[in-house]
């Protein structure tokens, strides 16, 4: 069955900040930024600069289980937003909270990041200065939506195949340095 993600899911722009986000030491709410993205785009490697409270909206605090999607720029990735703070995303992503009874996160995740779907939003992303996803595109995407046990299956095999990836990476990583060590040792 297929439905529009915009009728099964809330699509909001992430929190406009003012300037240039800095970290403030008494801060409660977590700024989700680009650079705090890890390499794949598939979820956060730092912990995010933190504001005060006052500084942030609160309708756009982020809640567990809210689906981040990068709508700017040529990487338009998702990940989903499971930290134990409150924290808000940044107006260079859309924030999509799924009717969980119908639609799961890491679903969604998957289906948004896998290749057909990255295809179909790169040929009609808006070529402005800085490429980028509208909203409208993101509400009218027809989603496939099989079973809700079907939907954990597949979110499960997508997220070990990204840890996977991560430790792959990081054994290369690891085997770069062993090898320049072992390398300066001969010379």
């Amino acid at each position: 069955m297929q439905f529009r993600l915009g009728d099964i899911a809330q699509i909001n722009s992430g929190q406009t900040i003012r300037g240039r986000v800095g970290n403030d030491s008494n801060g409660t709410v977590g700024v989700i930024q680009m650079k705090d993205l890890n390499s794949s785009y598939s979820g956060l490697i730092n912990l995010p600069y933190f504001v005060a409270e006052k500084a942030v909206s609160k309708k756009q605090i982020l809640k567990k289980g809210d689906v981040i999607f990068l709508a700017k720029g040529n990487n338009n990735k998702a990940f989903v937003f499971n930290e134990d703070y409150s924290a808000v995303a940044v107006s260079l992503f859309f924030v999509i909270r799924t009717n969980k009874e119908m639609l799961l996160p890491g679903y969604l995740m998957w289906l948004l990041n896998n290749r057909k779907t990255q295809v179909y939003l790169k040929s009609i992303r808006s070529t402005a200065a800085i490429a980028n996803v509208k909203k409208q595109v993101l509400e009218n995407l027809l989603i496939e939506l099989p079973s809700v046990e079907k939907q954990k299956l597949i979110a499960k095999v997508y997220y070990l195949g990204l840890k996977e990836d991560n430790l792959l990476l990081s054994l290369r990583q690891k085997t770069r340095v062993f090898n320049e060590e072992i390398l300066m040792k001969l010379k």
